[in-house]
């Protein structure tokens, strides 16, 4: 059940309850009430986790829902394991990142109350950061085991535009409580990583990754009591790469290409009802003969899930 359809349930539950206040601060903090009762901020869990995701530098996701929601993300991750050819070392990995969820409802009532339509436009918008670090274990030339603790924080707002006959009746209830408001969250874990590569000799390459990721939410600061949550997600992601050679020689060094498929699935939580998704796409990768970094590419990937679709973007550095 998506966030209209939740809120709308909640205002018409809310409204028809004989027993209701008449005084706007009462009828706020039985609204307040409710909200709390349903956890309603803890569906952006996965929000705030998509903003601070360790696989894409950017992506667009379209989901097929009553609100339309579109999601976009951007974020710097960075991954590097220290010491790599030693049988135990030190991996580091971290994320800045920035997610934005436009959605809309035509009225929050449903159509229950006439006279009281009332639409909104609203934005979430999540600013995060992440890191984390954790031993890797080389079980043999190709296999290796990482496990990871991680920590970050988030700032989480709403940004809503009310339409309609009821917008000024709907604003003064809502207000604060569930629209346009701001929270701090805290977020912290863990992950356990296997990665699989292999020369598949004459200048190819094949890699595995599987990761299970494990994260605890928590509000640090929130503008009312009804946004508070603790949320906690799990997170299986699964990624296959196969790179060669293009023949094609810049800034000194050989281009290579890389073919990518991947699937991420929510053990616990979910992106916005979508618990699972596919990703395809490719990349190109330079790896020698660059100033200052030692490693380049750009990558390109189509994101298909049930009742969503989008497309994902990145950019690789290494030092």
């Amino acid at each position: 059940m998506n966030w209209p359809t939740r809120l709308a349930l909640l205002f018409l539950a809310f409204l028809a309850s004989p027993a209701i206040a008449q005084t706007l601060d009462d009828l706020r903090a039985q609204f307040r009430e409710g909200l709390q009762d349903a956890h309603f901020a803890k569906s952006f869990a996965g929000l705030i986790q998509s903003s601070d995701d360790f696989t894409f530098s950017g992506a667009n996701y379209d989901f097929d829902n009553a609100s339309g929601t579109r999601l976009q993300v951007l974020g710097l991750p960075y991954d590097k394991v220290l010491s790599p050819e030693a049988n135990v070392s030190l991996r580091l990995e971290g994320a800045v990142g920035y997610g934005s969820a436009d959605e809309y409802a035509s009225d929050v009532y449903s159509g229950a109350l006439p006279g009281l339509e009332t639409s909104v436009n609203t934005t979430w918008t999540t600013f995060s950061a992440l890191i984390g670090a954790g031993p890797r274990f080389r079980i043999d030339d190709v296999w290796s085991v990482s496990a990871m603790a991680n920590v970050g924080v988030a700032n989480i707002r709403n940004d809503t535009d009310y339409a309609g006959p009821g917008a000024a009746v709907t604003a003064a209830l809502a207000d604060g409580i569930a629209f346009n408001w701001d929270a701090w969250v805290l977020s912290y874990g863990g992950a356990g990583i296997v990665d699989y590569e292999r020369d598949l000799g004459s200048d190819y390459t094949a890699c595995f990754a599987a990761r299970y990721d494990l994260r605890w939410t928590d509000t640090l600061d929130t503008d009312d009591p009804a946004q508070e949550f603790d949320a906690r997600t799990q997170t299986i992601s699964l990624r296959t790469d196969v790179t060669g050679p293009t023949g094609i020689e810049m800034f000194g060094g050989p281009l290579h290409w890389r073919a990518t498929a991947g699937y991420r699935r929510f053990i616990e939580g979910d992106l916005y009802d979508a618990n699972d998704f596919f990703t395809f796409g490719g990349a190109l990768e330079l790896g020698k003969g660059l100033p200052i970094v030692s490693r380049l590419s750009v990558e390109a990937m189509y994101i298909v899930g049930n009742d969503l679709t989008g497309f994902g973007f990145g950019v690789g550095v290494g030092f």
